[in-house]
């Protein structure tokens, strides 16, 4: 009889139960894996480690003085002196210091002099993140610096000082020598002007005197605006002979045009120099006779100094009833003389002109009554207070202008309290010109006797 299970035993499954599987790990990296990674993390360190080494070598080697810092701050954060944490040996020279002078060491505690403004403004750098740039006087030999004032992390900042004092005095020298020759420039009556890329860069007031334009209307100015358009094909080959040799001095004749579409025929040289840093040509131009024809000019190029010439004008006639006032001029330079009659007469005058204050002298005893006379006093022949005394000597009414080139010869021919309207001084312009002129005119006559000798000539 088979065996029976009791009603209480657990049954057996009818069926065998299925297999357990065992949970699977995540797949990790590989040996192959972690050997590159630390091979490429080496690499990278020894990138960082040369870039390091060339930024000492650098930072040691460096023409520019160079240190980082770092802030020092009060309970209120706010800036009251600076360490030295790297100093290159460069900006320990230009403080007149050793590196040992400086590293680790507080501003106030190297240089107790130190102003707060400066503490504040590095603070200011390192705290803000500003950036500054500015020239500063430092150093034992109260040297001129440049200096860059940068952020250079969390409460530091670094200095990069470049000595400029020696640039600076280059610059003052150049500015005082381009001062200079301006000075000599306006001092002659030749037209002198500087050009580049045929735009004027500079001209002196002769060449505003005799062109009738403001020096200010000059430099606004292309040349061919300036050379009548007959004459801009010979200009501009006299150019391209300046240009092609660097050591020619070029001239040639052409015509000139004035503000007032006159013709102004001169000779015109030019040379290369450089103005402000920049290549230009050095042009100067002497007025030639008036009475010269302008299709007669010359068409070739010479090279060597720029020729002057003479003046020949001739006086006017004695002028008619109702006509414009007579101005008589005496100067022995010819440029100053015809850039004056050609402003005067532009102004509606009537001029005469003379070389010779002998002439003059003869012109006026011969009966020519001009309403002034406008005379240098530094003449050759006769000075100017000379032929004032002559001339009021037989006509004590003929009023005079005196022109001189010598500031310190003015208390020389002064005449008391009427100065101001008696002396013109040289250089001028046409408007201080005019000015004179109107001024003397409506000026009542000044004693003879309160007009001094002046002093000899040197």
């Amino acid at each position: 009889m088979p065996n029976q299970l009791h009603s209480d035993s657990q049954q057996l499954p009818s069926s065998p139960p299925s297999r357990v599987t065992a949970p699977r790990l995540s797949q990790g990296p590989t040996l192959d894996h972690l050997l590159d990674a630390l091979s490429r993390t080496r690499d990278a360190l020894e990138r960082t480690k040369t870039i390091a080494r060339c930024f000492e070598r650098t930072f040691a080697e460096l023409n520019l003085g160079m240190a980082v810092h770092e802030v020092l701050t009060d309970a209120d954060g706010q800036p009251v002196d600076y360490r030295f944490l790297q100093v290159n040996a460069r900006f320990a020279r230009m403080l007149g210091l050793h590196l040992s002078q400086l590293v680790g060491r507080r501003v106030l505690e190297v240089f107790p002099s130190t102003e707060s403004s400066w503490v504040a403004i590095y603070g200011r750098v390192a705290l803000s993140g500003e950036t500054l740039r500015f020239e500063a006087m430092a150093g034992a030999c109260c040297r001129l610096y440049e200096i860059v004032a940068l952020p250079g992390g969390p409460g530091r900042f670094v200095l990069v000082l470049e000595d400029v004092t020696a640039r600076r005095e280059l610059e003052d020298a150049l500015a005082d020598s381009r001062a200079t020759y301006r000075q000599l420039a306006e001092s002659v009556n030749e037209m002198i002007w500087v050009a580049a890329s045929g735009r004027i860069l500079y001209a002196n007031l002769a060449c505003s005197l005799i062109t009738g334009f403001t020096p200010e209307e000059l430099e606004a100015m292309d040349i061919p605006d300036l050379v009548i358009p007959g004459d801009r094909e010979r200009y501009r080959a006299l150019i391209d002979l300046v240009h092609g040799d660097s050591a020619a001095c070029a001239h040639v004749q052409l015509r000139l045009s004035s503000r007032d579409r006159e013709t102004l025929p001169v000779n015109l040289g030019a040379r290369r120099t450089r103005w402000d840093g920049v290549p230009a040509v050095l042009h100067v131009a002497s007025l030639t006779s008036s009475g010269d024809d302008p299709g007669d000019l010359p068409a070739g190029l010479a090279t060597g100094p720029v020729p002057r010439s003479r003046s020949t004008d001739a006086p006017e006639a004695s002028p008619a009833a109702g006509e414009p006032p007579l101005i008589l001029m005496v100067d022995d330079e010819p440029q100053l003389l015809q850039a004056s009659r050609r402003i005067l007469q532009r102004h509606g005058y009537r001029t005469r002109a003379h070389e010779s204050s002998l002439s003059a002298l003869e012109d006026l005893s011969s009966g020519t009554t001009p309403e002034l006379v406008v005379t240098d006093i530094d003449m050759p022949d006769l000075d100017g207070i000379e032929l004032y005394r002559r001339v009021r000597a037989i006509r004590p009414d003929q009023k005079f202008l005196f022109v001189t080139g010598s500031p310190e010869r003015l208390l020389a021919c002064s005449a008391g309290h009427d100065r101001e309207h008696n002396l013109l001084t040289k250089p001028f312009d046409s408007d201080s010109l005019m000015r004179a002129i109107h001024h003397r005119i409506a000026t009542p006559l000044a004693p003879l006797d309160e007009v001094n000798t002046p002093s000899p000539r040197p």
